[in-house]
């Protein structure tokens, strides 16, 4: 008792780091079954220390769409939210994919956010899917 007992003091003081693996696209799903889902939802930024006034983050999102009943772009809105604050709408690429760019002197390539994707129809379905930055 006394060693697990000083094996987790031991611990507790020096700290400990737990990796946990992820997929590559670090996505969730949505909390339960929708006749319309988020596939591959992906995040990728480019840092420019350069840009005048201050230093410039290039965004680039894209996510395929798909659906059990063969949907329309028209009857699907497509869109995120970056840090549950600020949304922005994601249009159509074909072949179900959306994709959207930003470019921002405020969100930085070098910060953590979190960018909730969500993608809503006409027949009241609905998606939604987190990607960790």
């Amino acid at each position: 008792m006394f060693r697990n007992l000083f094996v987790f003091i031991f611990l507790s003081l020096c700290g400990c780091l737990v990796y946990v693996p992820t997929d590559d696209n670090t996505s969730g799903g949505s909390p339960i079954y929708s006749d319309l889902w988020i596939e591959n939802a992906y995040v990728e930024c480019q840092y420019d220390a350069g840009a005048y006034p201050s230093p410039k983050s290039y965004w680039y999102f894209q996510a395929y769409i798909d659906s059990s009943y063969g949907h329309y772009d028209s009857e699907v809105e497509v869109g995120f939210y970056i840090q549950g604050q600020q949304w922005l709408g994601m249009l159509p690429a074909g072949g179900n994919l959306w994709t959207q760019s930003y470019d921002s002197f405020y969100w930085s390539c070098y910060d953590s956010f979190y960018f909730d994707f969500e993608a809503s129809d006409i027949y009241g379905n609905w998606s939604v899917v987190t990607v960790w930055w």
